[in-house]
């Protein structure tokens, strides 16, 4: 069930980018693809300048498609939380590694008065 990938043009090119991120880094074990994926979302261009970028505006793709995660994995290379959650889970499943998104919210203790006591905003959902 966790290590299901659609099939067509779009997942075929996850798979071959999977493939080629765990190639170039020499990863045979689960953990080593594990943390070539990881490192390739860390990845730095020539000047530095970090290749993949978080924002809460990653813009919108264009059509036929329309598809964010493609977009996100092969062109703009800027999104949020849920960008690369969904994304490194493709990657890892057209491993054949298992994997599933899993969301919820970072607590901040923000209770002077009430120490212990967590309230939860919006602005604090997350994917994992």
């Amino acid at each position: 069930y966790y290590t299901f990938m659609p099939n067509g043009a779009e997942f075929d090119s996850i798979r071959t980018l999977a493939k080629q991120i765990v190639t170039k880094a020499g990863a045979r074990t689960y953990v080593d693809q594990v943390v070539a994926l990881r490192d390739y979302f860390l990845a730095k261009d020539e000047n530095g300048l970090p290749i993949f970028s978080y924002t809460d505006n990653p813009g919108v793709p264009g059509m036929p498609s329309a598809n964010k995660l493609t977009y996100f994995l092969f062109q703009n290379k800027k999104g949020y939380c849920a960008y690369y959650a969904g994304s490194t889970l493709f990657l890892l499943r057209a491993l054949g590694i298992p994997s599933r998104v899993a969301t919820g919210f970072l607590t901040v203790n923000r209770s002077a008065k009430n120490p212990g006591w967590y309230f939860f905003y919006e602005d604090q959902a997350h994917a994992w």
